[in-house]
């Protein structure tokens, strides 16, 4: 029999033609997955946002947010994204105590392959400042298993931004197989 043909996702992160197939159909609309909405390139208050292909989301309160790729472009937006974190939303994330994220830190963490590591974030169109951070990194002995971390700021919590950043980056993993 053979396999369903579904919509091409034109998502940030993931080429053009690969397919969302481990997820059904609602929680790939959920995700915004369904209609590959693009930002294209944003400028917001005369500064460009790393998301040159970020797509405009809506979460579940109605709140808008630019969901895209990260690149090392963003180091600076995560760096202050991290520093707005409670104490015990980063130590939640880094299970340790965690004042500050070092320049090798940065680097790892916004110099991603797209393939063993991926990260997405999102921004919030209104202050341009990142409000979350996903990523898995795939283990080098079984690439089928990776680690996924996720952080939401404080204040963006509760929204379900963390479960569709979540659902979009199976959904690309997914897709490369």
């Amino acid at each position: 029999m053979p396999t369903p043909r579904l919509p091409r996702l034109e998502s940030p992160g993931w080429k053009l033609g690969h397919r969302a197939t481990a997820l059904p159909e609602p929680v790939r609309r959920r995700a915004g997955l369904e209609r590959g909405r693009r930002a294209g390139s944003v400028t917001l208050g005369g500064m460009a946002l790393a998301y040159d292909q970020g797509d405009a989301v809506v979460l579940r309160d109605g709140t808008r947010v630019l969901v895209g790729r990260i690149t090392p472009a963003d180091a600076p937006r995560l760096a202050d994204g991290f520093a707005r974190l409670s104490e015990e939303s980063r130590r939640l994330r880094f299970l340790t105590p965690k004042p500050r994220l070092s320049q090798f830190e940065l680097r790892y963490l916004t110099e991603v392959n797209g393939d063993r590591h991926e990260a997405l974030g999102a921004i919030d169109p209104v202050t341009g400042r990142g409000v979350a951070v996903a990523r898995f990194v795939c283990d080098p002995e079984s690439p089928s298993r990776a680690e996924v971390a996720i952080a939401v700021a404080d204040e963006w919590q509760d929204r379900g931004l963390g479960k569709l950043l979540l659902v979009r980056l199976a959904a690309g993993h997914a897709a490369r197989g």
